[in-house]
């Protein structure tokens, strides 16, 4: 699998580890999830308020109406073309949890049987309006 990391370096005031956690879960699910030779894109991205970082992979993906369940603490998605994937079911929750810390939201997207992608946006730190 290759890596494509799109966009501009920018700050926030974040916890670096709790941020490396984030980080390390959805990039480690991309590669786990991922179909082999296929590309893993993470995008950064100044939105209003707000930097966001999204991560993309092509693969098995889930259905849309699984997208809430995706966040929840022990929870994994049955595929049998999962089945030899290992987890604990608490990556994604963990992720949720340490975004939501920084004042953050998370979310998802995606194209079942195709690709799936998962972003979060932290503050940016600028004053508002």
């Amino acid at each position: 699998m290759r890596v494509e990391v799109a966009g501009e370096p920018l700050a926030v005031e974040a916890d670096a580890d709790l941020m490396r956690v984030v980080l390390d879960n959805l990039v480690g699910n991309a590669v786990k999830y991922g179909l082999a030779g296929t590309e893993i894109r993470v995008t950064v991205r100044k939105v209003e308020g707000a930097v966001r970082v999204e991560v993309r992979n092509e693969g098995v993906g889930v259905p849309s109406e699984r997208f809430p369940e995706l966040f929840t603490k022990f929870h994994r998605i049955h595929d049998p073309r999962l089945s030899s994937r290992k987890g604990t079911g608490v990556g994604l929750y963990l992720v949720k949890h340490f975004v939501e810390l920084h004042g953050g939201r998370v979310g998802v997207d995606g194209e079942y049987g195709k690709w799936i992608r998962f972003w979060f946006e932290v503050p940016d730190g600028a004053p508002s309006a």
